[in-house]
């Protein structure tokens, strides 16, 4: 595996995602000399394979405020890998979510279900929309 050559793909396929790009980054410098002593990882393209999220679905969400205003916000859903079960991660709702961060908290996901033995892939959804100080009945 060549560590630099996949940092710096990734980093010219995800421009502007820095949070994606350090976890990537942080976890090939943690496995690269394991595969290194695995070739078979490296033949099956194994760690490539891990840095492309399967899918992103981007999608609109159209609301009515309590004032009566509509208000437009984005959402995300990551599936990032399901090689060991369906994609398993929960939402996140707060005005900072980007499609960067779904992506980064997606690819954490997997390694925290494998690591902890757990059979389900990784994913991750959310959306920018802030619920502080919403009203409801």
């Amino acid at each position: 595996m060549d560590l630099q050559k996949l940092i710096k793909q990734t980093e010219e396929k995800n421009p502007g995602q820095p949070l994606y790009n350090q976890a990537v980054r942080e976890v090939l410098e943690t496995i690269c000399d394991f595969v290194n002593e695995h070739p078979k990882y490296d033949h099956y393209k194994i760690v490539e394979r891990l840095l492309e999220p399967e899918r992103i679905v981007k999608f609109k969400v159209t609301w009515v405020d309590d004032k009566g205003e509509i208000q437009v916000n984005r959402g995300y859903r990551v599936q990032h890998n399901m090689a060991i079960g369906p994609y398993k991660g929960g939402l996140r709702f707060h005005p900072t979510v980007t499609e960067d961060t779904m992506k980064f908290l997606a690819f954490e996901q997997t390694f925290k279900n494998s690591l902890t033995t757990l059979p389900m892939g990784g994913g991750k959804g959310g959306s920018d929309f802030d619920p502080k100080g919403k009203l409801h009945d």
